[in-house]
């Protein structure tokens, strides 16, 4: 259920003392989408592949087990709870290593998308 999943999102975000704002400078998510995907707003976000990938991008940030979070939107929400309850907090303060892996992919992805447009050139 995706309230289930913007809760536990919020929940950890508040508990770790970060705004939305600064959430959206380190992601380079927008605070509105972010406020979406905290709400269970899904429909605000562009695409499906968008709700998921931010929703990755936003977890990996705050410390949080991305594939559960994604596991959970389309479940019952006590099916929802308890795969988020099995997922432990994580520990208070800003897991920077988390963010330099989304950039290090997004640079990956980026390169091979480059190569592939040289080659089609």
């Amino acid at each position: 259920m995706s309230r289930i999943v913007g809760r536990k999102l919020r929940e950890t975000r508040e508990a770790k003392n970060l705004t939305l704002e600064h959430v959206a400078n380190k992601t380079h998510i927008r605070e509105r989408y972010l406020e979406a995907i905290e709400s269970g707003n899904f429909t605000a976000l562009p695409s499906q592949l968008q709700v998921k990938g931010f929703l990755r991008t936003y977890a990996e940030f705050l410390g949080l087990n991305p594939d559960s979070l994604v596991k959970a939107i389309g479940l019952d929400p006590w099916k929802a709870k308890e795969i988020l309850n099995e997922e432990s907090m994580p520990e208070i303060g800003e897991p920077e290593s988390a963010l330099a892996d989304s950039v290090s992919s997004f640079k990956k992805i980026g390169q091979s998308l480059k190569s592939q447009r040289e080659v089609l050139e």
